[in-house]
C-alpha cells in the first residue's frame, strides 16, 4: 500500500508540472500577472482589492512566490498546483476518517488526480479556484471531526477554513451556509468552542471592513442574479448546463459510480450521507437559482465533494469482483478521463473539454492564443503608442512575453472611446497601432487600415492590429 501512496503522489507531481507552460496565458492569467508585477514595483499589495473588490490572498502567494521562480505566470500556476497538493493531503485524511478503508481512500485520491475538472484548475493560474476546494474540503474535514467524531476544538478548524476561503475567493460566501445546513442536520450541543469559531470565520469580514472593501467585496450581482421573477427561465438553463458539465467533465463511468456510491452511503453509511449531501446541495441549489454568470468551476470543489461517494461506490464493486478483475475495471473507468488528461497535459487545443471552456481557454476572446504571434509581429513592427481595449489580455500579455518593450499602451474606455486627453498624446504620435479583441469597431475618434489578423484555434475569434490615426 505504501508503494501505491508514493506512486499516487509521483502520477499527481508529474500531471500537474509537465508540459506546464506549454498553455498561453488566458485573459485572467494576464490580469493576475499584471498585478504580480505593479505590486512587485510599488508594493501596493491591496491592489485586487482596490481595482476589483477581488479577495487577494492567492495573489499575495503567488508574487511571494514569483520572487523565487522569476517567471510571474508560472508562479500563478505553481500556486495552483499548490493547492491542488494540499487539497489531495486534506481529501486523504478525510477519506480516512470517513471510511476507514485504505482502498477507498486511495480510491478517492485517484478519482481527485485523474479528474480532468480538477486537474485543468491545478495547472491554471485561476484566481482562487484550486485554493476554495482546498478550503473547502478543509472544511468538510472540520465538520466530520466535529459532528461525526464530537470533537469540540473542530469548531475552531471550521472556522479558520471559512476565514481562509473568504479572503481566496467571494465563492466561499456559500462555506457559511453549508456550515449551518450541516449543523441543522446534525444538531450538535454547541459549546464554546463552536461560537469562537463562528467568531474566527468571521475574522475575515473584519479584514474587509478594515481595508474599506467590504462592500465591493460583497457586491456579485453582475455574477448572481436576486430577481426573483426571474429565478425559473435561469434554473431551468443552468440545470441543463449542470446536467451537462456533469456528463461532459466527469465522464459517463464516474457519473453513474457517484450515484451508486451515493445510494449506498444512504442505505449503509447514513452519517457519512447525510454530511456529504448537507455540503453538497446548498451550492447546487443557489448556483442553479441564482448564477447569472454560470461556468463550470463554481461546481469544482462539489466534484470533490462527490468523488468521496464514487470512491465508496467503486469499493462495494471491488468486493464482488475477483482480484484479477480489479486493473482491468480500474482501466475500464478511468479510461475517458485519462485519455481528456492526457490531451490536457500535451496540447489543450485537442481536450474535448465542454463548449464555454473552450471558449474561455482556446477559442474565445479570452483565450491567451494569438497573444505570442502579435508581440513577436509588434517586435519587428513597433509603433510608438499601442491603443488596446479595457480588457486585461493585451495590457497583461503583452508585457510578460515582451518585458523589454518601449511601447506606451493606451486602454480605450467601456464606451469604446478615448477621452480628450488620449486623443491629444495621440495627435502628437507619428506611428499608432490598435489592437481589437472583443469589439467589432474602432474607435468612434479614430479611423485605421487592418495590417494583420492573429487567429485562435479554430479561427473562431482573432486578435486584429489597425494602423490608425486620429479623425477627431
Amino acid at each position: 500500500m505504501n508503494f501505491i501512496f508514493i506512486l499516487t503522489a509521483i502520477i499527481f507531481v508529474v500531471s500537474r508540472l509537465m508540459n506546464l507552460m506549454q498553455f498561453p496565458p488566458f485573459m485572467d492569467e494576464t490580469i493576475y500577472i499584471r498585478w504580480l508585477r505593479i505590486i512587485k514595483q510599488t508594493g501596493h499589495w491591496f491592489l485586487p482589492l482596490r481595482e476589483f473588490g477581488w479577495a487577494p490572498l492567492t495573489t499575495w502567494i503567488s508574487t511571494l512566490l514569483s520572487y523565487l521562480v522569476k517567471d510571474d505566470l508560472l508562479s500563478l500556476r505553481l500556486t495552483a498546483g499548490l493547492f491542488g497538493g494540499l487539497s489531495l493531503i486534506i481529501a486523504y485524511k478525510l477519506a480516512k476518517l470517513l471510511f476507514n478503508d485504505r482502498r477507498t481512500t486511495i480510491l478517492t485520491l485517484l478519482f481527485i488526480i485523474l479528474s480532468p475538472f480538477i486537474l485543468i484548475h491545478d495547472r491554471l493560474g485561476l484566481r482562487g479556484d484550486s485554493a476554495v476546494t482546498f478550503t473547502a474540503l478543509l472544511l468538510l474535514y472540520g465538520l466530520a471531526k466535529r459532528l461525526l467524531k464530537k470533537q469540540k476544538t473542530a469548531a475552531y478548524l471550521i472556522g479558520l477554513a471559512i476565514a481562509l476561503g473568504l479572503l481566496i475567493k467571494s465563492t466561499a460566501w456559500i462555506f457559511p451556509l453549508m456550515t449551518l445546513s450541516a449543523y441543522l442536520v446534525f444538531r450538535p450541543k454547541l459549546f464554546q468552542s463552536d461560537w469562537l469559531g463562528g467568531l474566527l470565520a468571521g475574522s475575515s469580514l473584519l479584514f474587509y471592513l478594515l481595508t474599506n472593501s467590504l462592500t465591493a467585496f460583497l457586491n456579485k450581482t453582475n455574477v448572481f442574479l436576486v430577481s426573483p421573477d426571474k429565478v425559473a427561465s435561469l434554473s431551468k438553463n443552468n440545470f441543463i448546463q449542470l446536467a451537462q458539465w456533469s456528463y461532459q467533465y466527469l465522464s459517463l463511468p464516474v457519473l453513474l459510480l457517484i450515484f451508486y456510491g451515493a445510494y449506498l452511503s444512504f442505505k449503509k453509511n447514513k452519517k457519512v450521507w447525510l454530511l456529504l449531501t448537507s455540503a453538497i446541495l446548498p451550492v447546487l441549489i443557489f448556483d442553479t437559482l441564482f448564477a447569472k454568470i454560470f461556468f463550470p468551476r463554481y461546481l469544482l470543489f462539489i466534484a470533490a465533494y462527490s468523488f468521496f461517494f464514487a470512491a465508496f461506490g467503486l469499493t462495494s464493486i471491488f468486493k464482488k469482483l475477483p482480484g484479477y478483475l480489479f486493473f482491468p475495471v480500474l482501466l475500464l473507468i478511468f479510461l475517458p478521463n485519462l485519455i481528456t488528461d492526457t490531451a490536457v497535459i500535451r496540447d489543450i487545443k485537442a481536450a474535448k473539454l465542454p463548449e464555454i471552456e473552450r471558449w474561455q481557454y482556446v477559442t474565445g476572446w479570452p483565450s491567451g492564443y494569438g497573444l505570442k504571434e502579435l508581440s513577436q509581429y509588434l517586435q519587428t513592427d513597433t509603433p510608438d503608442i499601442l491603443i488596446t481595449e479595457e480588457n486585461n489580455l493585451v495590457r497583461g500579455g503583452l508585457p510578460y512575453l515582451w518585458p523589454e518593450h518601449s511601447l506606451e499602451i493606451i486602454a480605450v474606455g467601456e464606451d469604446n472611446s478615448l477621452t480628450q486627453e488620449q486623443l491629444t498624446k495621440l495627435k502628437n504620435s507619428p506611428k499608432i497601432y490598435l489592437v481589437l479583441n472583443v469589439a467589432e469597431k474602432l474607435p468612434k475618434q479614430l479611423q485605421g487600415e487592418l495590417i494583420k489578423k492573429f487567429p485562435r484555434p479554430e479561427n473562431k475569434t482573432s486578435l486584429r492590429l489597425y494602423k490608425t490615426t486620429v479623425i477627431k
